[in-house]
């Protein structure tokens, strides 16, 4: 009975959300997106003007208008992209829809790094929006108000506005992505960094080369996580992590004592020194961390690092020989990822997610793997003993879900590797006429996030 009453309850509150949809098509109190797009006159960047009113666009929010914003003196403040959610009239200077409070349109200016100010004010307004808080206070109200009595269309997502404190320095933007500075403090978004050094503030190189980190940044003595300061004393080895794949997360690694800290967490100081499985991120959805005692990894939904099971490289006699496969002579051991998602009629949703390290089977331990030819950057083909083999770089997001094909025949690995390929067509269809098939293998070890949504 009581099962009952949740499904009833779950299904009136669905056709609830279904009723407020349709019915918002029939609010023509505001117009819709499309109207806006087809018949208003672009302005510049984000703001478009429609029957009278200007509207600028907010992404995942939709056109939202600015009845303040003046037409015949509206104007942009710069020609760069990253200002394009900024307007300016002759009264007032906008971050989207918002007005910016005592900024001055006539002496405003860009700084970089979405960072404006007029010489007196300045503030933070982030081209990239976010969800409006205060909105979910009152969301559902809003939402019924605005389908069924005419209101105000309910503002989703905003353009994030932040107020800097007034300074007797000029404010100027810093080189690294949105650190600004008054030659005092350092700010990240509008947000103070505690004890920041301006002269030395920059980002942490990523995966150790030219590119930088959009989230970890370093004085010479301290190491930040956005605006958060970090247990780190800075050195020059430091560097972040972030492997090319799906849903993966970036880290700051320390090579001199082998720590490892993701967002304001620190890996375990007992299992150190960690070394992370490979910085090939194509079958991964979790990047696995190896130390003598384990394989580790840090589960999102739990906001945890969680050890998996005994490390299996912990001889350290397997090298790298493929992207993301390992052979010691003896045993061959590659990393795979694969997903689960609910199989309820009425709920197909992701269930979890998957990165497991796996042996493979049937291997003639008298043979080696000898290496056939390279598939542009796409994958390889491999040969060992009497078998052949497609090693696969493309990965999930390709529609390629094994690391590691077992090739059928002799011809089809020759016109792997006589064949120029482009893109996952050829590898899809080989897989579809079963010339490329799933290898047996035996699963070791599986980290596993399970998703709650």
């Amino acid at each position: 009975m009581k099962t009952k009453k949740i499904v009833i309850t779950i299904t009136i509150f669905f056709c609830f959300i279904c009723i407020i949809s349709i019915a918002g098509f029939l609010n023509d109190n505001v117009p819709d997106s499309y109207s806006i797009d087809e018949n208003g006159e672009k302005l510049f960047g984000r703001f478009m003007y429609f029957e009278g009113t200007i509207y600028v666009s907010i992404p995942s929010s939709g056109y939202h208008p600015i009845p303040e914003a003046d037409k015949k003196s509206f104007h942009s403040i710069s020609n760069n992209y990253y200002d394009t959610h900024i307007g300016i009239d002759k009264d007032n200077v906008f971050c989207g829809n918002q007005i910016i409070p005592k900024m001055n349109p006539k002496t405003v200016q860009a700084l970089g790094n979405n960072y404006y100010t007029d010489g007196k004010t300045t503030c933070y307004c982030n081209i990239s929006t976010e969800i409006n808080n205060k909105l979910t206070e009152v969301g559902i109200r809003e939402q019924i108000n605005y389908v069924f009595f005419k209101g105000e269309k309910p503002q989703t997502y905003v353009y994030p506005l932040i107020m800097l404190p007034n300074s007797e320095t000029s404010y100027y933007s810093l080189s690294s992505h949105s650190l600004a500075t008054n030659g005092k403090q350092v700010f990240y978004k509008g947000q103070v960094m505690s004890k920041a050094n301006p002269e030395n503030t920059t980002a942490l190189s990523l995966n150790n080369n030219n590119r930088q980190s959009f989230i970890y940044f370093r004085d010479g003595k301290h190491v930040y996580y956005k605006q958060n300061l970090l247990p780190i004393i800075d050195n020059k080895e430091i560097y972040s992590i972030q492997l090319d794949a799906q849903n993966v997360k970036s880290y700051i690694y320390n090579p001199i004592d082998g720590m490892v800290y993701i967002d304001t967490i620190s890996f375990s100081k007992k299992h150190k020194p960690y070394r992370i499985i490979s910085k090939f991120g194509s079958h991964v959805y979790h990047s696995l961390w190896l130390s003598e005692n384990g394989v580790y990894f840090y589960n999102t939904e739990e906001r945890e690092v969680q050890r998996v099971a005994n490390n299996p490289f912990a001889n350290n006699d397997f090298k790298e020989i493929a992207p993301l496969v390992f052979s010691n002579g003896k045993k061959t051991l590659f990393v795979d990822a694969y997903e689960k998602r609910n199989n309820n009629k009425n709920n197909k949703s992701l269930d979890s997610r998957y990165t497991a390290i796996n042996r493979l089977d049937n291997l003639d331990p008298k043979q080696s793997w000898e290496k056939l030819g390279d598939i542009n950057t796409f994958g390889s083909v491999w040969k060992h003993g009497k078998h052949w083999y497609y090693f696969d770089n493309l990965g999930e997001s390709q529609l390629l879900f094994n690391t590691i094909y077992k090739i059928t025949d002799q011809e089809t690995a020759e016109s792997l590797i006589n064949t120029d390929i482009f893109g996952n067509k050829v590898i899809l269809k080989l897989i579809k006429e079963k010339k490329l098939t799933k290898p047996k293998y035996t699963e070791i070890l599986q980290a596993k996030t399970k998703y709650n949504f």
